[in-house]
């Protein structure tokens, strides 16, 4: 609380601080909320990123829990409900994101390659690993409306909840025939898809959480988009009710488009 040394902002004088965390980080984050916040009363809001659990209801500080179809995959299977949205809580799960996805992947590696630390080598899993549905765009959604919530008060939609098949675990993700998740926040790269994107793999060590990525084979792709401008079309339209949604950002939105714009699918 009285820090001495580096004064990391200078002189600036913080308006609102959020403490953000993913996975074991996102664990220890809301036994933070739980525990400390209430007595320290530092954070003004609190992002949880890939992690479970549930935090208590008594306080006014918002909090934001993004889960990637992985946690809510592990979530169906061993029974853990995940908490509902409530005044001071939401909680957005995103279909055919992974704990762990491409992005990720590529950064790790070379971070581990750099420092020496072993890891799961992702071509050891069950199936091709990496779902690339970019999660990071709703991330990024999330951190401005948690502002805005904090600012004025205004909470985040609700998000539709990720499909699951049975009334008793272990429960299983519910697929269209193309064996995407049902449910869900759905961005382009999995409503529109071009590829198999899933929260879920095989495999030894961390591969369960890396989620997959398959590319759909040429026939697929044509008999889904028989032209370019069927597919740019229905990605504009998926963007668009994304935005409306308010679960995507114009910048996100427009980068989503241009590489619509720019791909060889309906060539």
């Amino acid at each position: 609380m009285n820090p001495k040394g580096v004064a990391p902002l200078g002189r600036l004088k913080p308006r609102r601080i959020i403490a953000s965390g993913a996975s074991q980080s996102a664990g220890r984050l809301t036994t933070y909320y739980n525990s400390i916040q209430p007595l320290a009363n530092l954070f003004d809001g609190f992002i949880l990123l890939v992690s479970g659990g549930t935090t208590r209801q008594d306080l006014d500080v918002p909090v934001f829990r993004l889960l990637s179809e992985t946690e809510v995959a592990i979530s169906g299977f061993v029974g853990a409900p995940i908490q509902a949205d409530s005044e001071t809580l939401r909680v957005w799960q995103v279909a055919g994101a992974a704990h762990a996805d491409r992005t990720f992947l590529d950064a790790n590696a070379g971070a581990a390659a750099r420092d020496g630390v072993p890891t799961t080598d992702p071509a050891t899993c069950g199936r091709p690993a990496g779902s690339e549905v970019r999660f990071a765009h709703v991330v990024n959604q999330a951190h401005q409306l948690l502002v805005r919530w904090i600012r004025f008060g205004s909470a985040p939609p609700a998000s539709p909840a990720i499909e699951l098949i049975g009334d008793a675990p272990p429960r299983m993700i519910a697929r269209d025939e193309l064996r995407l998740a049902l449910g869900g926040i759905r961005i382009a790269d999995l409503e529109v898809p071009t590829a198999l994107n899933t929260g879920t793999n095989t495999g030894p060590a961390f591969c369960v959480l890396f989620g997959t990525h398959i590319p759909f084979e040429p026939a697929t792709l044509d008999m889904l988009y028989p032209n370019r401008r069927t597919y740019v079309k229905q990605v504009e339209l998926t963007v668009l009710q994304n935005l409306l949604d308010g679960f995507i950002g114009i910048d996100d939105a427009l980068t989503t488009i241009v590489d619509a714009l720019l791909s060889d699918v309906g060539r």
